[in-house]
């Protein structure tokens, strides 16, 4: 687990900065990237690895890991990269209690409804888990339209 933590922590903005360096990319697309490379995983991967019969223990493990320390590291970056590519002074904070609950309902309420019920019911959840493989995966596809949308005025 600590070498996917440091693959998604360290290594991931390293090779963001990389990229953003090699492309004659806009001041604005280069913190673009920036802000990607320092927002590493979450309950978008922990689907993807359960639909491919990965390793969800741990996939859920890094993405609480990870996102409680990103509470930090994304501001270092994002500041950074303004500062750099863009020369603009910036301090974003990200807010640690409102993060955590936001973590908590997205990734850990989730998985601990579903954990109960496996214990609980284990017949009942095996039933129920082809159903919700399927709404999880057509919530996840009908949010992209949705954000496509939100972002801006060709929808």
């Amino acid at each position: 687990m600590l070498l996917g933590l440091v693959a998604q922590l360290i290594l991931l903005p390293v090779v963001g900065l990389g990229l953003a360096i090699a492309f004659p990319l806009s001041p604005e697309l280069a913190v673009g990237v920036m802000v990607l490379a320092a927002c590493p995983g979450g309950p978008t991967s922990n689907l993807i690895t359960y639909l491919v019969r990965g390793n969800v223990a741990l996939s859920i493990s890094l993405t609480a890991i990870s996102s409680l320390v990103t509470v930090f590291s994304i501001p270092l970056v994002v500041n950074w990269a303004m500062t750099d590519f863009m020369g603009a002074e910036v301090s974003l904070r990200l807010p640690l209690l409102n993060t955590i609950a936001q973590i908590a309902a997205i990734t850990l309420i989730p998985v601990a409804i579903g954990m109960t019920l496996h214990r609980v019911a284990p017949r009942w959840a095996a039933r129920l888990e082809q159903w919700m493989k399927w709404l999880s995966l057509g919530f996840w596809g009908s949010s992209l339209p949705g954000c496509w949308c939100a972002s801006g005025p060709t929808c």
